[in-house]
């Protein structure tokens, strides 16, 4: 979920100008601030432009909105050009880090709870949605009206720990009235991946590529397969032809899954090992310490798909006696029944 919140915001700024559109009560009319996006950028289309002003204008803070479209129209295109954020840290600097944090602290909570493991707090959560590469996300939030921000905060509170792994909180965002963020930044389609691996020499039938990548499409986690599309369409065809093992972009694809979901599945099938263990040796500890040092990465790999995959799969597990689950027929089977495809 912390992935989704931080991608809805950098949808924000993916759009450029075009946010400085809202057209509050103060600051430059929606027309005047389009006319400038579109000699500035002249991909960008004019009335697309125009058709987000009533989006943006309920969801940003007045003063934030002023800022950002008052310094869009001050400076020259090819200041902004190069400084592409000059203008949304000025809206920043008129946006509330107490709201926005109030915001991250309320999402960390409902996070915190819903790890079973009972090994990830609140604090941690609020530590790595505030620092690093997402330092500056609760300025970036600050720029919404409190309004919004409650909204949001009340809606993840309100969903269950299953439909948020799932990514429930993008149909809070959308609730909330954050549709353009919520709908324009789905990342690339199986049509689009595909279309590049076709160019690049990766696959040569369109048609078996996507029928291999829709089951992906429909089990890994919504910012796994993000990041996996978007590793094939941002790298050159040289780049991912120079790839001999074939895997770089789904071990990117793996820094956005969960290690917990993995960790706990591999608690899950351990207890069934030891459960089936005639020998009365194996221990749960054991076990998985057997499993991640054969089976290297596993956990990672398992941590891409999503939680109702796991589950479906540890359910089925469980309903095997110890002689099909010692069976390799019987495991693959309920891999390929659940949507866990795992080399």
């Amino acid at each position: 979920m912390k992935r989704f919140f931080i991608l809805s915001l950098l949808a924000l700024f993916s759009l450029g100008l075009a946010v400085a559109c809202g057209g509050g009560s103060s600051g430059p009319s929606c027309e005047d601030v389009c006319t400038k996006v579109s000699e500035c950028d002249s991909t960008e289309d004019y009335n697309e432009c125009l058709s987000m002003c009533d989006m943006f204008k309920e969801v940003m803070r007045d003063e934030a909105y002023q800022a950002l479209g008052d310094c869009t129209m001050e400076q020259t295109c090819a200041f902004m050009e190069e400084n592409g954020d000059y203008c949304f840290e000025a809206a920043m600097a008129e946006g509330s880090l107490t709201a926005a944090r109030s915001l991250i602290e309320r999402i960390c909570t409902t996070m915190a709870a819903c790890d079973t493991t009972g090994n990830y707090t609140q604090q941690q959560c609020v530590d790595d949605m505030t620092s690093g590469e997402n330092d500056d996300l609760d300025s970036a939030m600050s720029i919404f009206k409190d309004s919004v921000l409650d909204c949001v905060a009340d809606c993840v509170e309100n969903e269950s720990c299953t439909d948020l792994a799932e990514g429930s909180a993008q149909d809070c965002m959308t609730t909330c009235g954050l549709v353009v963020f919520s709908s324009d930044f789905s990342g690339p389609t199986c049509e689009d991946v595909c279309n590049k691996m076709v160019e690049c020499g990766l696959d040569t039938d369109m048609t078996e590529c996507l029928s291999g990548c829709a089951p992906f499409e429909d089990s890994l986690r919504p910012e796994v397969f993000t990041e996996l599309g978007d590793c094939f369409m941002e790298n050159t065809c040289e780049t991912l032809n120079a790839d001999e093992d074939g895997d770089m972009c789904f071990r990117q694809a793996m820094t956005q899954g969960s290690t917990t979901a993995g960790a706990a599945l591999v608690d899950d099938l351990c207890v069934k090992y030891v459960e089936c263990d005639d020998s009365g040796t194996l221990t749960q500890e054991d076990c998985v310490s057997q499993f991640t040092a054969e089976q290297e990465g596993a956990i990672a790999q398992i941590g891409m798909f999503k939680d109702s995959v796991l589950d479906c799969f540890v359910d089925c597990i469980n309903g095997l006696t110890c002689a099909e689950a010692a069976d390799d027929n019987s495991m693959d089977a309920c891999s390929q029944d659940c949507g866990l495809f795992i080399d």
